[in-house]
């Protein structure tokens, strides 16, 4: 279930850089210490995986993900940027992020998040929704619902 992974306190509103990696950087704050055992490891995970592959996935979200030992339960982070910037793609903006965070042992719960996440992504309600809404508590709503 995907209010498992997220609450108020991952969503991060009105954003306002064009910085990618400081993006990353303070959704990865918004984890709590107890899921995560080391910010910086699970930091440089996350990046190696962007250095990868570009991680938009059009309609003008991005899902940067990294399994991680350093993680110890499966974590989303939403963010909401102020405007929309480039994300590794000269061709493609992205507004809308989604930061997963997976333990190394849980492959399989990596894989079925992300699907729902795509899923969700795909259904223009859904991007209307997170485009409307500036409210934490709502857009909890509409995430894990």
């Amino acid at each position: 279930k995907m209010e498992n992974f997220i609450n108020k306190d991952n969503i991060i509103l009105d954003l306002e850089t064009e910085n990618k990696i400081e993006i990353i950087n303070k959704m990865i704050n918004t984890i709590s210490n107890e899921k995560l055992t080391d910010k910086e490891k699970f930091f440089e995970d996350v990046l190696k995986r962007e250095k990868m592959e570009n991680t938009v996935v059009g309609f003008k979200v991005a899902i940067p993900h990294g399994k991680s030992e350093f993680i110890n339960s499966p974590q989303i982070v939403f963010a909401k940027l102020k405007k929309e910037i480039f994300w590794g793609d000269p061709d493609e903006k992205v507004k809308y992020i989604f930061l997963l965070g997976v333990p190394s042992a849980s492959a399989g719960e990596h894989i079925k998040i992300l699907m729902k996440l795509s899923k969700k992504i795909l259904e223009e309600k859904f991007r209307e929704k997170l485009e409307i809404t500036d409210e934490k508590e709502e857009l909890l709503k509409i995430i894990i619902e």
